[in-house]
C-alpha cells in the first residue's frame, strides 16, 4: 500500500471515565481500549503522521500534542499506563479547538455525552477532518450473568437497580437497540463507527479501523494535496 499525500495528524481521544473500569475485577474494557489506542498510534506513526493523545477522566484532561518524533508511541503507551479510569466527565470538550485537517479516533464506551460528542465530531468532519468512533463493549455487557445482582452506575453510585433473571431479556433488547441507534447516528453524520468487543484481539480492531480510514481517504474529495492509490 503506497500513499502520496500531505501529512495528516492523528489525535487519539481516549475515555477514562469510571464506566471504562469494567469489569472492576479485571478492568478489561480499559485495558482493551489502551491496546487499541496504542495499536492505532503505531499505525499512524508508521505512516509518518504526527500522533497525539487526549485522555479524559474524572480528574480532567491529559493532553500530548501530535508529534512524529521517535518513541512517541511508547510515550503515549506510558501515559495510558499511568491512568486509572475514574469519575465522570464529558468527552465533547476534548474535541474543541481541533483544526479541520486532522484524523481523530475516539475510543470510548459512549455511555456519557454521546450525542454532544457526535455533533462535535460531525462538525470536525464537515470542516474536512476525519473521525472514527471505536465503541468498546465488554462481554459481560453483551451477556450478563443469569443470577440476580445489584447493578450500580459506576459514575453515579446513587443510581442502582436490582438486576434479576426476569429482567435479562428486556435488558438485552434495550442494550441491542441502543447500540444499533448509536451506530446509525454516527454513520448518518458520515463518520466511521467500529464496535470493539473486549475479548476481540486489539490487532483485529485496529485493522478494521485502518481499513475504514483508507476507505474514507479514497472517498474524500481531492484537494490537490492528498491522493491514495
Amino acid at each position: 500500500l503506497a500513499e502520496d499525500r500531505s501529512t495528516v495528524a492523528t489525535l487519539l481521544v481516549v475515555d477514562a471515565t469510571a464506566s471504562m473500569a469494567y469489569p472492576d475485577r479485571t478492568l478489561g474494557k480499559w485495558k482493551a481500549a489502551c491496546d487499541v489506542a496504542v495499536g492505532l498510534a503505531a499505525v499512524a506513526h508508521t505512516s509518518r503522521d504526527p500522533v497525539g493523545l487526549v485522555v479524559v477522566s474524572g480528574d480532567g484532561m491529559r493532553q500530548l500534542p501530535p508529534r512524529t518524533r521517535r518513541g512517541i508511541v511508547g510515550e503515549l503507551a506510558r501515559a495510558l499506563d499511568d491512568v486509572t479510569p475514574r469519575g465522570s466527565r464529558a468527552l465533547a470538550p476534548a474535541m474543541s479547538g481541533i483544526r479541520s485537517r486532522i484524523r481523530v479516533a475516539i475510543v470510548s464506551d459512549f455511555l456519557g455525552d454521546a450525542d454532544d460528542l457526535r455533533r462535535r465530531a460531525g462538525e470536525v468532519a464537515a470542516a474536512g477532518g476525519e473521525v472514527h468512533a471505536i465503541h468498546m463493549v465488554a462481554d459481560e455487557e453483551l451477556d450478563p450473568p443469569a443470577r440476580s445482582f445489584l447493578a450500580v452506575d459506576p459514575e453515579d453510585a446513587s443510581v442502582a437497580r436490582p438486576f434479576v433473571a426476569e429482567a435479562r431479556p428486556a435488558y438485552l433488547e434495550r442494550f441491542g437497540a441502543w447500540r444499533t441507534e448509536l451506530a446509525a447516528s454516527w454513520r448518518a453524520e458520515g463518520l466511521s463507527y467500529t464496535v470493539a468487543r473486549v475479548s476481540e484481539p486489539a490487532s483485529r480492531v485496529v485493522r478494521r479501523v485502518a481499513g475504514a480510514a483508507l476507505g474514507m481517504g479514497r472517498a474524500a474529495p481531492s484537494d490537490g494535496r492528498r491522493e491514495t492509490r
